[in-house]
């Protein structure tokens, strides 16, 4: 075999190695990353209060799965939050705290979810300031960085 040859052949040779290694790494940042299973959400919030008003919002996770999941935590977008106040939630979360990265506040709760079981969270909430806060929050379940998002929207008027 020329000296050419086997150069060419190592040199496809380390090109496939390569090319498996970022299928395998892309793989497993998806696997983990991915949205949760058997997962079922349902959000009641109302469409329409007046500033200054205080309202609730409700948001009931479903484990459809027969095993346990766990509700890491509430995650809600900026874009909600330039008019609506978060005063505290029922059960009361861990800690909360800004996620610069994604412009989102997160509520940490850390609950299981028993399978076939629903859990219950209460927003508290207060009107702060008029407009239209149409926008999202994430439910992380299992992980920080898989999550389910839902779309939320109050409208505050002056």
């Amino acid at each position: 075999m020329k000296k050419s040859n086997t150069v060419l052949l190592i040199c496809g040779g380390i090109a496939g190695v390569l090319c498996l290694s970022c299928i395998g790494g892309i793989t497993w940042v998806y696997s983990l990353v991915k949205e949760p299973e058997n997962i079922t959400i349902r959000v009641d919030a109302p469409l329409e209060v007046s500033k200054g008003d205080q309202f609730v919002v409700t948001i009931q996770i479903q484990n459809t799965a027969d095993e346990t999941q766990v509700l890491h935590s509430i995650d809600i977008w900026d874009q909600y939050l330039d008019g609506i106040a978060i005063r505290s939630t029922e059960p009361a979360y861990r800690q909360s705290y800004h996620i610069p990265i994604d412009n989102t506040q997160s509520f940490e709760f850390y609950l299981d979810i028993l399978p076939h079981e629903t859990i219950t969270i209460t927003l508290n909430a207060t009107a702060v300031a008029p407009g239209d806060f149409n926008s999202f929050f994430d439910a992380c379940i299992n992980s920080d960085v898989r999550y389910l998002t839902y779309p939320i929207r109050t409208v505050v008027r002056e």
